[in-house]
């Protein structure tokens, strides 16, 4: 059985789920007898009521087959506005099937289980690693999950830092993030092993930081760097995933960006305001993959920031030696079926 979610109105995939089970199971999709319905309790002892009597004589023929032995079973996946499920398309499992002929009902001993629980295999693909020729809609709430809008704003208030004898402050006047990281993943795996396959990518679109500052350095210091407030890096700003990178029961995916920054002194003498500014710029074309049952487990391309600066205006006559830096920091954590 495959499963998949599009962006509405495109070909592009968002997710594919593949699952297979064992000879002696079945997998029905009540998506596709759906319309069939007049009535559907989903509970374990679910309740089916058919429409016609030639789609509920199909049904007979086609589902008597699980009460020939007692190995048998099939699953069969909830739809989500006949089983008031939300989003969620749950697994049931059936042992057991009755049917009333009289009011075309069948009435199935289910039990409710996860998909981990279910496939003897599986193939899970997700975002911009999936092929985009399928054209099927699980979940339109999962449109535009697999691109995280990295746009932000900074503090105004960067450095600080001074006493009697040297004053160095930093100020962001328009200080900032924009652009999308698109992820992706391939994750395979069976239930005698687990997940045997883990392959996470991750594509920069239009990345980048601004950082246009006001500085002030006053005094006189020479600095050994031994001092605690000589050098400094932290981290300024984490950008958190949207909240709609759950697939309830299947997989959550929790990329994060974040943005550094640091300094170093050397030495200062003299006292002025400088204003310069930089943007450092992630190559389009940049790609990124981690794979947990390979080596290398980490490859990317690119991603080497390319910096642009402005030139520095200074308004009084300054001598010192000072660094600021920034960096931006990508990362994502994987839980699939709550392993």
């Amino acid at each position: 059985m495959e499963v998949l979610n599009t962006f509405p109105g495109t070909d592009q995939t968002l997710v594919s789920f593949v699952v297979r089970t064992r000879p002696d199971q079945q997998i029905i999709d009540m998506e596709k007898f759906s319309d069939e319905l007049t009535f559907a309790h989903c509970a374990e002892n679910m309740t089916l009521r058919f429409r016609s009597e030639a789609t509920f004589q199909a049904v007979i023929q086609s589902w008597n087959w699980v009460n020939s032995n007692d190995a048998r079973s099939f699953v069969i996946v909830g739809e989500p506005d006949n089983c008031n499920s939300g989003d969620i398309r749950d697994p049931w499992l059936v042992s057991q099937a009755s049917f009333d002929t009289n009011t075309l009902t069948a009435y199935l001993d289910a039990t409710l289980k996860t998909w981990g629980e279910v496939a003897d295999s599986y193939t899970l693909e997700f975002g911009n690693m999936v092929s985009p020729s399928r054209k099927r809609y699980l979940e339109a709430s999962l449109e535009g999950a697999f691109h995280v809008d990295l746009g932000s704003k900074w503090p105004s208030s960067l450095i600080d830092k001074g006493n009697d004898i040297f004053k160095f402050t930093a100020d962001c006047v328009t200080c900032g993030t924009q652009g999308t990281l698109s992820f992706g993943g391939h994750i395979e795996g069976n239930s005698r092993d687990g997940i045997t396959k883990v392959a996470v990518s991750a594509t920069p679109r239009g990345v980048r930081a601004d950082v246009n500052l006001d500085i002030i350095l006053s005094g006189a210091y020479h600095f050994l760097g031994t001092e605690e407030f000589a050098t400094n890096s932290w981290e300024l700003i984490r950008i958190p995933l949207p909240a709609g990178w759950v697939i309830p029961r299947l997989i959550t995916v929790g990329p994060t960006a974040g943005v550094n920054v640091g300094y170093s002194l050397e030495s200062i003498e003299g006292e002025a305001k400088l204003s310069t500014g930089m943007s450092a710029i992630i190559p389009e074309g940049s790609s990124a993959e981690i794979n947990l049952y390979s080596t290398p487990r980490f490859s990317h391309s690119g991603w080497i920031p390319e910096f642009e600066f402005k030139p520095v205006r200074v308004e009084a006559e300054v001598t010192a030696k000072a660094k600021i830096w920034i960096e931006i920091v990508t990362s994502a954590s994987l839980l699939v079926f709550g392993w």
